[in-house]
Parts: C-alpha cells; structure tokens; sequence
C-alpha cells in the first residue's frame, strides 16, 4: 500500500480560507468485478483488478490550526476505510506516479468547486448558513413596528409565542 496526497486550501459557504488534505492510496488486491448474467441465471466475471487507487479528503475546521501529518492520517484513512472515490484498476502497472500526482491535482480542482461532493452534510450546513444570512439581512432592514414587534417576539416566551399564533390564526 502507497499513500500520495497533496495539501490545498479553499474557500467554505462562509468565506473561511480552510485547508485540505487529499489523499490517494493505491491498495493492491486480487479483485473481480461480477455482474448478474440473466441468460446464464448466474454471475459472471466482467473484469479483474490489480490494485484501486482509492482518494480521501480531510478538511481544517475554520477553528482548528492546520497540522499536515494529522490530515494525511485521516484522508488515508477514509481512503482506505471508504472507497466510495476509488478507481478499479486491472493493469497494476498503469499506477505511477503521474498518474496519481494528475488525479490529485485533478480532484483537489474539482473538490474546491464542490467540496460537497466529498464531505457529508456540507451542502446542509451551505444552505443552512445562508438562509441564516438571508435572515439577519432581513433582520437589519426591519423599522417602525415591524421592528417593535419582532424585538418583543424574540423575548416572548413560547407559550406565548404558541398563544398569540394560535389567536391569529382564528382571525383568518
């Protein structure tokens, strides 16, 4: 087993500048990849591999200070652990080193354009984040009642809160 990575940073929803560190890992193995034949009623063989170049991605959190042999551990270890982002290779001898640096490079690119791709429940947090945003722009743009009222609403307490939505919503 061999491990490549590169370290990168780019810019969350948020506007942070986080580092990264992308993994690539080539595992060898003895592998097949079947498929279901219907006319055989059995599966069949569609390919061997030799080894899978699996890649992992660990992310800083904004917070965090970066430390390089932490983030290897970790994208390595997701590569290892995951291989939901592997290629399946049959020729062993195709994995170099051009082509590992070329697919590192390529998917650092494509992970800065769409970092949800690879981290779970960042595009959640995206979304969640700037309709955060669109709220406390709102917020600012409040005056004269509007505003009394939504300060008095953020102090209410929720039976009240539950109270004065239950009143209005008989008025209609």
């Amino acid at each position: 087993m061999r491990t490549s990575y590169k370290v990168d940073e780019f810019v969350d929803y948020a506007g942070n500048t986080r580092k990264f560190v992308i993994a690539a890992v080539s595992i060898q193995s003895n592998g097949l990849i079947d498929a279901y034949d219907n006319e055989q009623d059995d599966f069949v063989v569609v390919n061997n591999y030799e080894k899978i170049l699996s890649v992992g991605i660990s992310v800083c959190r904004p917070s965090d200070e970066f430390d390089e042999n932490l983030g290897v551990t970790i994208a390595e270890g997701k590569a290892i652990k995951n291989q939901d982002h592997a290629m399946y290779i049959s020729d062993g001898g195709l994995v170099n080193n051009k082509l590992v640096d070329a697919l590192l490079e390529q998917e650092a690119e494509f992970f800065k354009k769409d970092p949800g791709y690879y981290l779970a429940g960042y595009n959640n947090d995206a979304k969640k984040y700037q309709e955060n945003k669109s709220l406390k722009e709102y917020e600012k743009t409040l005056e004269g009642d509007a505003k009394v009222t939504y300060n008095y609403l953020k102090s209410a307490s929720s039976k009240e809160l539950k109270a004065m939505t239950d009143m209005l919503c008989l008025r209609k």
